[in-house]
This record gives structure tokens, C-alpha cells and sequence, in this order.
């Protein structure tokens, strides 16, 4: 039951540093497509 419990904490955990990775992907993947539109406009 103990091994069970850590095996799911962990579990929880790569899957929030997984979460937080993918966000900062679409993030920088945002702001350098934001970057490009607004030089396209000058």
C-alpha cells in the first residue's frame, strides 16, 4: 500500500513537470509567433 501511494505521488509529479513544460512550450511558441506578427506589420 506505501509503494502504491509514493508510485502515484510520483506519478503526479512528472505529470504537473510535464504540464508545466508544455505550457512554457505554447507560451514561448505564442510570444515568438506575436514577435513575428508584429514585425510583419512595420
Amino acid at each position: 500500500m506505501l509503494g502504491d501511494s509514493k508510485k502515484v505521488r510520483s506519478l503526479k509529479i512528472i505529470f504537473r513537470y510535464k504540464v508545466i513544460l508544455f505550457a512554457n512550450k505554447i507560451l514561448i511558441y505564442m510570444r515568438i509567433n506575436l514577435d513575428e506578427i508584429s514585425q510583419k506589420d512595420y
